[in-house]
């Protein structure tokens, strides 16, 4: 939580000490970082995972998870998908098209997941 006690993700300008709040959505998890930088993704108590441009501030629903049991969505090392886990499940969501694919079957114990370049 941020020092007004709102709840969410924020930058702090080092310089000026400065805070841009990103987000104020409640986070089920640890927000994940493009690797550019520029996106900010997240799985929220809404479940949906959803993407924030920095820049901007917009906000891009890129999967509705509702009633899902999500966890952890790491970017890929290009930054065009996400990977995470789904009921048990390892899947792929391309960034762009919002296309989901499963890569595991029901039920597999799919805890720990990392792109390798």
């Amino acid at each position: 939580a941020g020092p007004d006690g709102r709840i969410g993700s924020f930058v702090v300008e080092l310089a000026t000490q400065a805070e841009k709040w990103l987000n104020n959505t409640f986070l089920s998890q640890p927000p994940a970082w493009s690797p550019d930088g520029q996106y900010l993704v997240w799985y929220g108590d809404d479940g949906a995972i959803q993407q924030q441009e920095i820049a901007t501030g917009n906000i891009t629903r890129l999967y509705d998870g509702a009633g899902a049991d999500i966890k952890r969505p790491i970017w890929t090392p290009d930054g065009t998908r996400l990977v995470f886990s789904i009921n048990r499940q390892l899947a792929v969501l391309d960034t762009i098209t919002s296309r989901l694919q499963i890569m595991s079957s029901a039920g597999s114990p799919q805890s720990v997941y990392a792109w390798r370049p």
